[in-house]
């Protein structure tokens, strides 16, 4: 099970027909894929959550990025308001291991058999020229999910070119390095999401 947030096939497909996407092609070429009718609005945490608990908004509780206190803050979702299993969940009741990385509301992650890598943890391992340790408490399950592989983990900062370059052959490098500039560059993301609210 792969999901992309935001992704949509109009543009997808016509990108895997031109060959930009050959990691795509091979998934669509081996497995299956949906087209999903979605909820209004088009919340991210709330599509996620509603994904991967088969439950309505009105019952898994999860309908936006933040919730807001007594006072008129707002604090990030985190999983507490979850009411209802997740789909890890439901599989440990059966004795099944799985791996999750990046859902939203998922912090803290859960006790679960198998790996569940929280929704901070993306921001944690991304910002700056290199992962950072230790990560925030509650990022990850079990807390020793990422010792195996951290000596080969990669920033946005850090990864090569001739990583980068052969999942999207035919995008020229400076498109992708310009996405990368993006992606390091805070003030051009927080204007971005001033004007997407």
């Amino acid at each position: 099970y792969v999901g992309i947030d935001g992704a949509d096939w109009e543009v997808i497909l016509p990108m895997v027909q031109r060959g930009e996407l050959p990691a795509f092609e091979r998934m669509l070429r081996e497995g299956a894929r949906a087209e999903l009718t979605s909820y209004e609005p088009m919340i991210s945490p709330l599509l996620w959550t509603t994904a991967l608990t088969g439950r309505s908004p009105d019952v898994h509780g999860i309908c936006d990025f933040t919730v807001m206190k007594p006072d008129g803050a707002h604090l990030p979702i985190t999983t507490p308001f979850r009411k209802v299993p997740a789909v890890w969940e439901i599989l440990a009741t059966q004795n099944q291991a799985s791996a999750f990385s990046g859902f939203w509301a998922t912090h803290p992650a859960e006790e679960v058999p198998g790996v569940l890598l929280s929704d901070i943890v993306s921001s944690q391992l991304s910002e700056g020229a290199a992962p950072k340790r230790p990560l925030a408490s509650g990022s990850l399950w079990p807390v020793d999910a990422l010792d195996s592989i951290w000596p080969s983990l990669q920033t946005t900062s850090t990864v090569s070119d001739s990583i980068v370059a052969p999942l999207a052959p035919r995008i020229p490098a400076a498109q992708w390095q310009t996405a990368r500039q993006f992606w390091l560059d805070k003030p051009a993301q927080t204007a971005w999401k001033e004007a997407n609210k």
